[in-house]
């Protein structure tokens, strides 16, 4: 195998693996709604927010099937304008007979976010872009 592709990737709020090998995803979804309340007696704020507030934890899990000279897979974050909104997660492969590697990358913190829109998760192994999968984030005024 020459050639870097994504297999799958997906977005789920916990990712668990049983005795046998076999991943489990929980709560899969594609989407967040962020509510924020504003304090009595102020404005509501408005979009874009001027400090960036959390989306709930997630983990973004990907299956790859990669060259044997691979060595990182990076996945570079960018809000709905298309800029980057924190340093790209690198994560080292190890080498694998079959070339195809399990990655997971937690974001324990959440997503920083401003306003609501897709936000673009381009997936590369070395300098490869070889996906881009989307998180629509949504934000609710209360």
């Amino acid at each position: 195998m020459g050639v870097n592709k994504l297999v799958y990737a997906l977005f789920c709020e916990h990712q668990s693996v049983d005795a046998n090998g076999r991943n489990s995803y929980n709560g899969v979804f594609d989407g967040q709604t962020v509510a924020i309340r504003a304090n009595p007696g102020e404005p509501k704020p408005t979009l874009p927010l001027p400090m960036p507030i959390m989306t709930r934890p997630f983990t973004l899990a990907m299956l790859l099937e990669c060259a044997p000279n691979a060595q990182t897979c990076s996945v570079l974050i960018k809000d709905p304008n298309g800029q980057q909104i924190q340093p790209p997660a690198t994560i080292k492969l190890s080498s694998h007979p079959q070339g195809r590697h399990r990655v997971n990358i937690n974001f324990q913190n959440g997503l920083p976010v401003l306003e609501q829109g897709n936000y673009h998760f381009e997936i590369s192994v070395g300098r490869d872009k070889i996906g881009d999968i989307v998180l629509t984030v949504g934000i609710q005024i209360l």
